[in-house]
């Protein structure tokens, strides 16, 4: 899923597991901002008991602590393993088309 409200707050990865959202930010940035956390911070706010988010993104640094996970592209299988999950097949092909489609201003 994703999440997009009417005023513009969005994520854009929502994934459902274990009856609780896992929010998942996906940049094409090398470099870290606090603002990559803008759209899953309100998401919190507005929905149910939620897993640790994911922000996924080009650049080197990996972060991991009780508000947030930061983890390089190449990484994604560490969001769909965890906590559990049963294993999710191909998504590092939908993460890299996601990432190829931002870089090249495409959209969805």
């Amino acid at each position: 899923y994703f999440y997009r409200d009417n005023h513009g707050h969005e994520v854009d990865l929502i994934w459902d597991n274990q009856r609780k959202l896992t929010p998942i930010e996906i940049k094409a940035g090398q470099t870290w901002q606090g603002s990559f956390l803008k759209g899953i911070e309100y998401f919190e706010k507005t929905k149910a008991e939620t897993h640790t988010p994911y922000v996924i993104y080009a650049g080197s640094q990996e972060r991991r602590s009780k508000k947030y996970k930061l983890l390089h592209y190449f990484k994604t299988e560490d969001v769909f393993f965890v906590q559990q999950l049963k294993p999710v097949f191909m998504l590092f092909d939908v993460f890299a088309l996601a990432y190829l489609m931002t870089l090249s201003t495409l959209y969805f």
